[in-house]
């Protein structure tokens, strides 16, 4: 019996019936990368593992996004068709789920803001370009999305080139430093006008529209280059004939269509 019931202070755990408390809700953020949505945690405390869940409807149920994701880890990185996302203000909705044995617990919901269509989509612009060099003019995307080719036919007086960036692991979406294919004379045949790239982005075709050269066929350009060039990528021909560290080929002529304008150009 207790002599004095009033002074007594009872401390009550509520527990799940495993006898396991829930963790407690991580705050979920969300940030914004080229062509990537990038979310970020709290650790929660008691969490064993996390379940990353998305939704693409408001009234949907969320469904959980790739496997558990270990207690450890507090960011998620979602690559993204940026110009086919849905950029409604409300969805696609994300939160995640910190879980233990006692169960799982909901984070905040965040979702996208429309803002962030611009925020994912990426801005490429050389160092050595000027707004006369119309870089754009042109542009090839290889089938697997992994490279990507913009001309700028207006640069040195109309000799024009060609940057080609290619995707990356980790970091940003692309490389920062493209490599630019220049073409085999100063004379101001646009190269660059025109661009093709091939479905694993090993083969680059160029159209210089203003070649005046009278030399047809496949093969090497028939006089190299007189004067020095910015990170030139060495390549061959279609036919392997172009010689070890020329500059990569184009071979045209205004009469000629425009494929027959652009030999198959591949680097390596």
């Amino acid at each position: 019996m207790l002599s004095n019931p009033a002074e007594v202070t009872a401390i009550v755990t509520i527990l799940d019936d495993d006898g396991v408390n829930k963790p407690a809700a991580a705050s979920l953020a969300i940030g914004f990368e080229v062509k990537r949505l990038a979310f970020t945690w709290n650790a929660a405390a008691r969490a064993t593992s996390y379940k990353f869940m998305q939704r693409q409807d408001a009234n949907a149920d969320f469904v959980q996004v790739g496997t558990d994701l270990a207690s450890t880890v507090t960011s998620k990185k979602i690559d993204i068709p940026t110009h086919l996302n849905n950029w409604a203000p409300t969805v696609p909705q994300y939160r995640v789920d910190a879980c233990n044995d006692g169960g799982c617990t909901p984070s905040n919901v965040t979702a996208p803001v429309r803002v962030a269509s611009a925020l994912t989509t990426g801005y490429v612009k050389p160092f050595d370009t000027a707004a006369n060099a119309r870089f754009g003019t042109s542009s090839a995307v290889s089938g697997d999305g992994k490279t990507f080719a913009i001309g700028a036919p207006f640069t040195d007086a109309e000799a024009g080139s060609v940057y080609v960036y290619t995707a990356q692991t980790t970091g940003n979406a692309f490389t920062s430093h493209p490599v630019k294919i220049v073409p085999p004379s100063a004379q101001d045949m646009r190269f660059g006008f025109a661009l093709a790239l091939s479905e694993d982005g090993n083969t680059l075709a160029v159209g210089a529209p203003h070649d005046s050269h009278r030399q047809s066929g496949v093969g090497t350009y028939p006089a190299r280059p007189t004067r020095p060039h910015l990170d030139q990528a060495p390549c061959s021909s279609t036919q392997g004939s172009a010689a070890p560290g020329l500059p990569c080929r184009c071979m045209s002529k205004r009469a000629m269509s425009m494929q027959a304008m652009s030999s198959a150009l591949r680097w390596r």
